[in-house]
């Protein structure tokens, strides 16, 4: 289980409204008038039952009386599991590795909107071909699926700017019997469709080693490292009542699809020489050399379209507003050329 180890706590709404009145505050910013708003916050504190809502009209402006703990709304705790699986083995020319994890972790904040999946798969293999040959592979697998409350800013801003008297759960528009929940950080948390962000990655990893005669060897490294990103974004035009203003808040006034992919692929190849000599007398040689050739290409797109037909199936082709994309393409590639000359005298005397 994963909870947060300590919480903000918020004062009570007497204890807010009764320092605005001290600073001489008279009216509220979302239009309560401060001096009634603690009239009735003390009749609240005498009799809690008088105001079975939590909350009281007077002139037609809604005063919230009930104290809500907006920090343990929204950060209900999670679950967290982890396994793990490896095993090895070999023979006198041969030996391999191989392990397996899977990830799952439902994050602190409320719902299911706020989880990370991830699967890694690892094996290594190495042989000698012959007495002077030698070949080792290793392939690096990686597949993770995370989903992120829409707006996480914004929740994470009204949580702590929000007093103590807003509400959670669902309340009635005013001048309505239409019930709508309000639009509080935990609501807006579990009732937004979330973010989904995948990537897998792949990486394929040969090494050759031949050492035809003493002190004299030749390596040749290949690397393939694969990504692929895509983000979905879906914002809907639910319909929630402010929980500071009890007025009509609609999250998303135009509904849209948003998609975006990347894919990069990256291939390296090393080459180097060594080459070790002693020579009686103290005498020790040694030579590297080689190259290094690598080659990047990355490339990507997004794609949003306003008006979202329905929210049960959303896609670009079930949206009918205006669209836009774009893309986005980087490529490179390195050429690069080394060698090292050393020359040790008795193990004293060191030429670099």
């Amino acid at each position: 289980m994963s909870r947060a180890s300590t919480l903000p706590k918020k004062v009570s709404p007497l204890q807010l409204v009764s320092a605005l009145n001290d600073f001489g505050t008279t009216n509220y910013w979302a239009g309560q008038d401060v001096k009634t708003w603690l009239e009735q916050l003390n009749a609240y504190q005498s009799n809690p039952s008088q105001f079975p809502d939590g909350f009281t009209t007077v002139n037609s402006v809604r005063y919230p009386l009930a104290q809500t703990d907006l920090y343990g709304a929204l950060f209900e705790g999670g679950f967290e599991q982890l396994h793990n699986l490896s095993f090895s083995g070999g023979t006198e020319k041969t030996n391999y590795r191989t392990s397996l994890a899977y990830t799952n972790q439902d994050g602190i904040v409320t719902g299911k909107n706020d989880t990370y999946k991830r699967y890694n798969f690892n094996t290594y293999l190495s042989t000698a071909l012959t007495r002077a040959l030698t070949a080792s592979v290793s392939v690096f697998y990686n597949n993770d699926l995370r989903n992120s409350p829409l707006n996480y800013g914004s929740i994470f801003r009204n949580v702590v700017y929000n007093g103590s008297y807003v509400p959670t759960g669902f309340g009635t528009l005013p001048g309505t019997n239409e019930s709508l929940p309000y639009s509080s950080p935990d609501n807006l948390a579990t009732m937004e469709t979330p973010q989904e962000d995948k990537s897998n990655n792949l990486r394929l990893f040969g090494k050759l080693e031949f050492a035809p005669v003493k002190g004299f060897k030749i390596t040749g490294e290949y690397t393939f490292t694969q990504n692929n990103n895509s983000i979905i974004e879906i914002r809907n035009a639910n319909r929630y009542v402010d929980p500071t203003t009890f007025q009509l808040n609609i999250t998303n006034p135009t509904s849209s699809y948003y998609k975006y992919t990347s894919a990069t692929n990256v291939n390296a190849l090393n080459l180097y020489a060594s080459y070790n000599l002693a020579v009686s007398g103290g005498h020790n040689f040694a030579v590297v050399a080689g190259t290094n050739q690598e080659a990047y290409k990355q490339s990507g797109y997004f794609a949003r379209r306003e008006g979202i037909i329905t929210s049960v199936v959303p896609s670009l082709s079930t949206s009918t507003g205006t669209a836009t994309n774009d893309d986005d393409f980087n490529e490179y590639g390195l050429s690069g050329y080394f060698y090292r000359f050393n020359y040790a005298f008795k193990n004293r005397y060191l030429l670099n």
